[in-house]
């Protein structure tokens, strides 16, 4: 009789551990469809509150159905769970089957997919005995000769008044700015930014001002080293890309922790302390070593 209680007991233990896990539903509103007729996808996910994510980003396709549509993410809060919602309108101009591939959801570390789904597009049935009427010949219409002459009058007196005023006024000469290039590496780029940032101290007066600089130093080096274009996305939008970068995992979270605090700071949702702002400041300068450390690697290994 215990022997039966202690395997109920780890059931229920078994199950409810797999209920906390994060997971990533997908639903079709229907498998079957025409063209040119969408379907509507949505995906569902429960996960911790305190939990770092990364949502599914899509752009114009879909495992080659087109969206046409798409909703924010809805996010609800209910105690320590978090509750994110989305929907996608779906549609394909071609006739055929569709397999909509996993989509994966980023969980902190860990990565979860969502099951497979197949669609099915299906060509309009049309009607064998409806009548089919010969094609009508175009209708000639009389040529405006009067709007004509009107028009090209007027073309005429622009022209003449154009070439009167260009005839008559001299251009002045603009000034010539010179043009400076930037000739450092992105590692130089970010050394030299990191150390500006480290001399103004700008943490003991600004902490916008020194959230902002630091974010751009940090981004403008992903984007011309990485080609990643940081600096005109959110950081919620380079977060897949920046974990998916050959560094190791500590500094990609490190990064990705001072852009999301940066970011509450500076759109005033939250405060920095200076003990904070000083210890993501050091966190990139260990950053900047490590990727001078793997530079100076790469370039002995191709001297050998």
């Amino acid at each position: 009789m215990f022997k039966k209680l202690y395997i109920a007991l780890f059931f229920v233990l078994a199950s409810q551990a797999m209920l906390a896990q994060p997971f990533l539903t997908v639903e079709l509103d229907t498998d079957k469809t025409l063209i040119g007729k969408p379907v509507h996808l949505t995906l569902t996910s429960e996960i911790d509150a305190s939990a770092k994510y990364s949502w599914p980003v899509f752009t114009d396709t879909i495992d080659g159905l087109e969206i046409w549509d798409q909703s924010e993410i809805k996010t609800t809060q209910k105690g320590d769970k978090l509750f994110l919602k989305q929907t996608l309108e779906l549609a394909s101009f071609d006739s055929g089957y569709y397999v909509i591939r996993p989509i994966a959801l980023m969980v902190n570390t860990d990565t979860f997919l969502s099951d497979p789904f197949l669609v099915q597009v299906n060509t309009v049935a049309l009607d064998q005995e409806q009548e089919i009427y010969d094609i009508k010949a175009p209708r000639t219409v009389p040529f405006p000769w009067w709007n004509a002459i009107l028009i090209g009058l007027g073309i005429i007196a622009v022209i003449a008044l154009l070439f009167y005023f260009l005839k008559n006024k001299k251009p002045k000469a603009a000034p010539q700015t010179p043009i400076i290039r930037d000739t450092r590496t992105p590692l130089q780029r970010l050394t030299d930014d990191l150390s500006k940032i480290r001399n103004d101290k700008l943490w003991e007066t600004n902490a916008k001002a020194f959230y902002s600089d630091l974010s751009e130093a940090i981004k403008t080096y992903l984007e011309l080293e990485e080609r990643i274009a940081a600096l005109e996305s959110t950081t919620q939008e380079v977060r897949p890309e920046i974990m998916g970068l050959n560094w190791k995992t500590q500094f990609k979270i490190e990064v990705l922790t001072m852009l999301e605090e940066g970011d509450m700071v500076k759109f005033a949702k939250a405060t920095s302390s200076l003990e904070a702002q000083t210890q993501h400041l050091q966190n990139m300068e260990t950053l900047l070593q490590f990727l001078k450390e793997e530079e100076a690697r790469k370039a002995q290994n191709q001297n050998v």
